[in-house]
């Protein structure tokens, strides 16, 4: 009866999940038994192990990507002729397969350096030092149907085409942890986040509109873009307006910059606990990456505010190749285009500003079948750009031997079903590694939508496992949940 109403609220959420968005790929790893990496996604875990070390580099690499609307093969097509052999843009399947609010994200993790173990218990303590890269892109559906359709269906109105979504970052973090037993119900744990910026960019303020006339003769294009950037460049033009096609001419890397990264220092927590309700059920909640960096050092704001009145490429002298003014179509839509760069600034300044980073929210349920057999339920969500982005994933986790864990998942992502993971977390003597994958089906990589990868190495000491645990105690942290 139990585990009949642990299968209809999965079915319930699965119902509620058809406008879900994916993740970062850490769906499927947050709910594999016998990993030792897990206290770094759920600050209240404790591994079953006395002692966990991470092997500099290969201990946790995590790769995931996502779009929220097509697959490469829906959009792109191949066009084999006598002639050529290119990939053709399906324009029409472009604009029915994209979401209104078109998204991709793609994330990079590596940890450089894991220490974690236990002392006496009911404590756990643990030190990270690892890379991230988060980064995110998007923009309005109108601005695809407004290079399609032209200003036809906007005459006599002013319609927007929405802004430009660009949230980036790359920075460096030191993550001392500890997680405590309080009884045999409730275990907590926090992890605090010393931070170091290296790059970011992000989009703020950002709007664009078209104002068209009933005639159709021009079109009043109206852009709003402000942007924080903070990266080892230099050549940025500060204080002076300039057309965007001179800005960006005496840009240049410079790599010793890149020392100055400390100057962008921040802050983070990310805050767990489980509750075991009784020996069938476990719940829990965390938080990861909820704080800030301040940005400081190689900071730019970039503010473009300006209109153009958009006539349309003048291909007048372009019908009659006899006439001495004669201009090709492609140097008119050449002229066209330069054109509107002049008419578009960009007003650059030094400004330091602050920025928070993308918090992730968890919610699991556990149901035990028995000691070695468990279903569990998790709801991710993450902030970014100002919206909040959720998925849901079922897993039915398996120890069938003590030193393996297995796990196979299913993830509902914004109306795409089609996301099994599995999970692998053997241990050889002193040594487990782990893969995970939240999508096996991307190994057709053209038709996927999103993507992942998570594995690494590490060292971990003697293990308590089953009634051994239960014995002392510590079933909450023992058992395979």
């Amino acid at each position: 009866m139990k585990m009949k109403r642990f299968l209809i609220a999965c079915v319930a959420l699965l119902c509620a999940a058809t406008q879900l968005y994916a993740q970062d790929g850490n769906n499927t790893a947050f709910l594999l038994p016998n990993a030792a990496h897990r206290y770094r996604m759920n600050a209240a875990y404790q591994p079953e192990y006395k002692s966990v070390v991470g092997i500099p580099v290969l201990s946790g690499i995590n790769f995931g990507y996502m779009n929220n609307s097509f697959g490469i093969d829906e959009i792109l097509f191949k066009r084999s002729s006598y002639e050529c052999d290119s990939l053709i843009l399906d324009v029409d399947a472009l604009r029915s397969k994209m979401h209104k609010d078109f998204r991709i994200h793609t994330n990079l993790d590596m940890n450089i350096l894991s220490v974690a173990f236990r002392t006496g218990k009911k404590s756990y303590f643990s030190f990270d030092v690892g890379v991230k890269l988060d980064a995110g892109f998007g923009f309005d559906k109108a601005l695809v149907d407004f290079i399609a359709e032209g200003n036809a269906p906007y005459l006599g109105s002013v319609q927007s085409l929405g802004g430009m979504a660009l949230d980036a970052s790359a920075y460096v973090e030191a993550a001392f942890g500890y997680s405590r037993i309080i009884n045999d119900q409730w275990t907590v744990g926090g992890r605090l986040k010393v931070l170091f910026g290296a790059l970011d960019a992000n989009v703020k303020n950002t709007q664009i509109s078209l104002e068209s006339p009933a005639n159709g003769e021009s079109v009043l294009i109206k852009s709003r873009q402000e942007i924080y950037l903070s990266a080892p460049i230099t050549g940025i033009p500060i204080g002076t307006a300039m057309p965007i096609e001179d800005f960006f001419n005496d840009i240049d890397f410079d790599a010793e910059l890149m020392t100055d990264a400390m100057s962008n220092l921040g802050f983070a927590v990310d805050l767990g606990a489980t509750y075991k309700f009784n020996d069938d059920w476990t719940f829990g909640a965390s938080v990861n990456d909820l704080g800030f960096i301040n940005w400081k050092s190689n900071v730019y704001k970039l503010v473009s505010d300006d209109e153009f009145n958009w006539e349309g490429a003048d291909l007048s002298n372009s019908v009659n190749e006899n006439d001495p003014d004669y201009v090709e179509v492609d140097d008119a839509f050449e002229n066209m285009v330069d054109s509107l760069t002049s008419s578009f600034t960009v007003l650059a300044s030094n400004d330091s500003y602050c920025r928070m980073l993308n918090a992730k929210v968890n919610l699991h349920a556990t149901y035990h079948l028995n000691k070695r057999v468990n279903f569990s339920a998790l709801v991710r969500g993450v902030a970014m750009a100002d919206k909040f982005y959720p998925s849901m994933t079922l897993a039915a986790n398996v120890r069938p031997v003590k030193n393996l864990g297995l796990s196979v998942s299913y993830s509902v992502y914004e109306g795409n079903f089609a996301n099994i993971g599995i999970g692998i977390a053997p241990r050889f003597g002193g040594v487990q590694p782990y893969l995970v994958v939240d999508n096996v089906l991307a190994g057709n990589f053209t038709h996927a939508r999103s993507a992942s990868l998570r594995f690494g190495i590490n060292f971990v000491g003697a293990a308590m496992f089953g009634k051994r645990a239960e014995k002392k105690g510590n079933a909450i942290a023992w058992r395979a949940d």
